[in-house]
């Protein structure tokens, strides 16, 4: 876990076979500069911290300073940096790609396992791939189109053959298709690899990137939430604004991430805030805002809608929320 998500920092894990055993190597990439002006921990401190308890772990930091000023252009670089890994990491040849936002709770040796079947890429699904209404009401929300659920893909934890990325140029030809299509973009490399490379990826079971009220949530129906919360995940991907650090309340795994945060950072968690009347609804009152997904693609309308209908029982709810978030 990093707690400069937002600053751009991101871990990636390495495993290998040697004749002595598994080893592992951690790199931790970043602007070193960004983070020392703002504050953040520095990466030693976090590595003497993660690796205190752990002889089996190798590390190294890599500075990766972003070159653009404008704020369009640092944010393209800053989302493409795991399509720039070829280059930054030249001597290896495969690595797992993990978001700063997440959190382990299985081996994650078996990912490693995952046969990619000879594609440059492996990563979860950005939707739920078995519910028919996702795609729609994914699509209302984007400029950029899709026409299969399994395309938009979520890049917070990905297999990345980097041999096979330099063989086939893969970061020139997403960079010249970001810069076509700069304007209409949300996620940078993921609608880029998601439309540019078609068919060239291998999809990752979901547990392996499970995203509690992430797209699987907003865009599903009833039926399909309720299939999707039945997995046990392997890694919990934290997204804004459900970090623990952005919002109090005791949603699954919390505590497991508030303990690493501790472990990591030396100090309690102090920046926790509450949300709002809306945001409260949209994640309490799951099952409306899901049940009305069939007949309404938006999910700020659904919200609207079920903040509404609910008054003033989830009013009296949200109450209980504000007076008490660590309890409720």
């Amino acid at each position: 876990m990093w707690h400069g998500a937002l600053l751009g920092l991101y871990r990636g894990e390495r495993s290998q076979r040697s004749e002595a055993g598994r080893q592992r190597t951690a790199h931790l990439l970043g602007d070193t500069k960004l983070v020392t002006r703002q504050g953040g921990l520095q990466a030693h401190d976090v590595f003497e911290c993660w690796t205190s308890s752990r002889t089996d772990v190798q590390h190294e930091i890599i500075d990766c300073p972003l070159k653009a000023t404008h704020p369009d252009e640092r944010r393209i670089e800053l989302f493409t940096l795991r399509l720039r890994l070829p280059e930054i990491l030249p001597h290896l040849e495969r690595i797992i790609f993990l978001d700063s936002d997440i959190l382990v709770v299985d081996d994650i040796a078996k990912l490693w396992e995952i046969d990619l079947n000879g594609k440059w890429l492996g990563a979860a699904a950005c939707l739920n791939t078995s519910d028919d209404v996702c795609l729609r009401n994914y699509n209302n929300e984007f400029q950029i189109k899709f026409k299969q659920a399994v395309d938009p893909i979520n890049g917070g934890v990905a297999m990345l053959e980097l041999g096979k990325m330099r063989e086939l140029n893969i970061a020139d030809a997403l960079t010249g298709w970001l810069q076509a299509n700069r304007d209409q973009i949300y996620n940078p490399d993921q609608e880029a690899i998601s439309m540019h490379c078609g068919g060239q990826f291998t999809v990752l079971p979901p547990e392996w990137n499970f995203r509690l009220f992430a797209e699987q949530y907003w865009t599903s129906s009833w039926h399909g939430y309720r299939e999707y919360i039945k997995l046990k995940p392997s890694i919990v991907h934290f997204q804004n604004p459900l970090r623990p650090n952005l919002l109090k309340g005791g949603l699954p795994y919390f505590e497991e991430w508030i303990a690493y945060y501790k472990h990591v950072m030396q100090s309690e968690l102090v920046s926790a805030k509450r949300i709002g009347y809306f945001m409260f609804v949209y994640f309490e009152f799951y099952f409306v805002i899901t049940l009305l997904a069939r007949k309404i693609a938006s999910y700020r309308w659904r919200t609207l809608i079920a903040g509404v209908l609910l008054f003033p029982y989830s009013f009296f709810k949200y109450l209980q929320y504000v007076c008490l978030p660590a309890q409720y």
